[in-house]
């Protein structure tokens, strides 16, 4: 009996099991970053929906839409836009590198005890299409050039 047989892997054999994880784990990387950039996509268009109920309420308490100082206020320091003593909305933020960007429009008069606007429109972006929105006071959002979209659509 040939006792000099030695039990173990070949060099070969241990870099071929090295390739498959190493292949394995990138297609397993690619999946995370898309699924984590889709979870980003839905925050956003759910912060989109409540900025539009949350600046609804406001309206229908004080007549109008905030100034865009108050709004941003109320975004840095993550507290409530009231009206009227009110809370109506606190400004969600973008949960990755961009920001949700308020403007308010349209003519100003008397309400919630100071300037209230007419309209608003607020800028986000949406990574999965790589393209900033617009959403405005009637519930409208277009893309930067204008083209009509829904918010669920940009799932």
């Amino acid at each position: 009996m040939n006792s000099n047989y030695k039990k173990g892997f070949t060099l070969i054999e241990l870099l071929v099991v090295v390739a498959i994880i190493g292949l394995l784990s990138s297609i397993i990387s690619v999946a995370v970053n898309s699924s984590r950039t889709k979870a980003r996509d839905a925050r956003r268009v759910s912060d989109m929906k409540q900025i539009q109920s949350g600046l609804n309420l406001y309206f229908n308490t004080g007549s109008g839409y905030p100034q865009k100082t108050s709004y941003d206020a109320a975004a840095a320091a993550g507290t409530n836009i009231a009206c009227s003593g009110t809370p109506t909305l606190t400004p969600p933020k973008d949960p990755g590198i961009y920001t949700y960007t308020y403007t308010a429009t349209g003519s100003s008069s008397t309400g919630c005890g100071g300037t209230v606007y007419a309209g608003y429109t607020v800028q986000f972006y949406i990574e999965g299409q790589g393209q900033y929105y617009i959403m405005n006071d009637n519930g409208k959002v277009t893309t930067t050039g204008g083209t009509a979209v829904t918010l669920d659509s940009l799932l």
